[in-house]
């Protein structure tokens, strides 16, 4: 099992955001390249013409200044089974010489065993996307951090029958992993606030309101400067910081994409930190997937 992924929205935001690519971006009907940098999810990006031979879109960042990258995510997209994505890293305004070369990566997990079904009920892209609960998530995890001031994501996506590519937020930055995995007493819970009432003629009326997911991680036995630097980097950022969780980056396909969340703090621990043993520190997040 590998530790889990904190990806707090940082990076992202404060760089500066430019389209390329032979795509053509959509810039007016309110389907700009910088819907990626606003707070809703579900103002997308939308590149058209991606159907032409050798057509790509490209999201490219200036960060300011050499960052450190380890985890990259692409939140609320419309991509096929077939789509592809590369990210790159580089020094350089022209993006030569990249200190992280693009590699082609998949959209989508392959999330249907082999073999699991018979014959004919097997998806040949093996995927099922109702493993994935809510909008669609795809993510890269790095060996090891990669260091650049510029960052880039090139994607291909030419038999999408929408005839074009969007997503909704692209979220990158150095990814805290603890040393010490969330502890025994985590948990997923579905909170549905649906409302369900019956009229005086018996007759059921159900307003029913999309679901979403709260996670609580237990950080125990952490060291003091592991607890009390993650704590406060999430702590002063508040509920309104968006976090990407990724709970076991090691679990099969099709576990993984069930234990991915794009969400926020729902609540500040009541506790804060707390010094539960000796040189141990304990702290529980609760996150509310956005949906």
């Amino acid at each position: 099992m590998g530790n889990a992924v904190l990806l707090l929205n940082d990076q992202s935001r404060v760089g500066t955001l430019t389209s390329a690519g032979t795509a053509a971006s959509v810039e007016t009907g309110g389907l700009s390249v910088q819907n990626l940098l606003t707070q809703d999810p579900t103002e997308v990006a939308r590149f058209t013409g991606m159907g032409a031979a050798g057509a790509y879109a490209r999201l490219k960042w200036d960060l300011g200044a050499l960052k450190a990258v380890t985890c990259l995510a692409i939140v609320n997209h419309n991509a096929t089974t077939a789509a592809t994505y590369q990210v790159g890293m580089s020094n350089n305004v022209d993006l030569s010489s990249p200190v992280l070369t693009p590699t082609p990566a998949k959209f989508w997990l392959p999330t249907v065993p082999w073999g699991s079904l018979p014959w004919g009920a097997f998806p040949w892209d093996g995927v099922d996307k109702t493993a994935y609960p809510t909008m669609p998530i795809t993510f890269l995890l790095f060996d090891t951090p990669v260091f650049g001031r510029y960052l880039w994501v090139d994607i291909a996506d030419p038999t999408n029958p929408a005839g074009y590519w969007q997503a909704g937020r692209v979220m990158f930055g150095a990814a805290n992993r603890p040393a010490v995995n969330f502890a025994y007493g985590n948990s997923i819970r579905i909170i549905d606030p649906s409302q369900d009432r019956t009229t005086r003629a018996s007759a059921r009326q159900v307003d029913v309101r999309p679901r979403y997911r709260e996670l609580t991680l237990p950080m125990q036995f952490q060291t003091q400067g592991d607890a009390m630097g993650v704590y406060h980097d999430f702590m002063m950022r508040g509920i309104g910081q968006e976090v990407f969780v990724v709970m076991d980056p090691d679990a099969p396909p099709w576990v993984l994409a069930r234990q991915m969340f794009y969400c926020a703090l729902s609540s500040m621990p009541g506790d804060g930190v707390a010094n539960t043993s000796f040189k141990r520190w304990t702290w529980s997040p609760t996150f509310r997937e956005l949906i």
